[in-house]
This record gives structure tokens, C-alpha cells and sequence, in this order.
């Protein structure tokens, strides 16, 4: 897909010119989440699925819902 986007670009002769850049960092969500958890608070980081959230009377749906991305 991204190499097809690139090819299209490429193949066109466009006015304006793009810069496309790559992270190709290896930093993961969690160990992100984890570097934060540790400079903001406890350090502590405790994964659930979203079965368990759902019966945690803390976290709202919405926010469940809101974190989705993780998956």
C-alpha cells in the first residue's frame, strides 16, 4: 500500500513537492506508557483486557471506549 502511494507520487509530475518521512524507532505503546507512568507517577503499569475494564467501576465506558487504539 504505502509503496503504491509512493509509486503514484512518483509517476505524477506534481507542482508542489512532499517530504515523506519514516519513525523507525522501536519504542512500543506500553513501554511508552511506562517511561510516562514512571516520570509522572507510581511506575506501576498493570494491562487488562477490556472484559476486566468493563467491570471496573473506575473507568467509564467512554473511556474504554477512548482507548481502543492500544489494540
Amino acid at each position: 500500500m504505502f509503496i503504491s502511494v509512493l509509486q503514484n507520487l512518483a509517476d505524477r509530475q506534481l507542482k508542489t513537492r512532499y517530504v515523506v518521512a519514516t519513525d523507525t524507532s522501536k519504542d512500543t505503546l506500553i513501554r511508552i506508557t511506562r517511561h510516562v507512568s514512571r516520570a509522572l507517577g507510581t511506575g506501576k503499569v498493570k494491562v487488562v483486557d477490556q472484559e476486566d475494564a468493563m467491570l471496573n467501576r473506575d473507568i467509564t465506558v467512554n473511556e474504554i471506549l477512548e482507548c481502543q487504539f492500544f489494540d
